[in-house]
């Protein structure tokens, strides 16, 4: 069974200074954002694994939040306009797959192929 939070709080973020608070930067895993793929999460949900975010789709866990926002869910987007438009959302985000990879070989694996 999957498992799924109801009513998450989700924003998004690009790679500005003002987003991050550094410029074009990797993840907290090391890759650099996709767009359409990349997303933070809380510390609980481990890198790799992918979650479906209602009415936004597929997206696998990259990134992590400041501590202050552990418990949001932020969608990585091209532009700090798209960004600014995004704002804050409440969506219903369910867990697909976990990586259980432990430990991992590399931090954060390679998104899955759209087939």
């Amino acid at each position: 069974m999957n498992t799924v939070f109801t009513n998450a709080i989700i924003t998004a973020y690009c790679a500005c200074f003002l987003c991050t608070g550094t410029a074009n930067q990797p993840t907290a895993c090391g890759k650099m954002p996709v767009a359409g793929v990349t997303v933070a999460a809380p510390r609980s949900i481990p890198f790799g694994t992918v979650v479906h975010i209602e009415g936004i789709g597929q997206r696998t866990v990259q990134d992590r939040l400041a501590r202050r926002y552990d418990s949001r869910w932020d969608v990585f987007l091209p532009s700090h306009a798209a960004a600014k438009r995004f704002g804050l959302q409440r969506r219903t985000v369910t867990i697909l797959r976990t990586n259980t990879a432990s430990p991992p070989k590399k931090p954060c694996p390679a998104p899955p192929s759209k087939s």
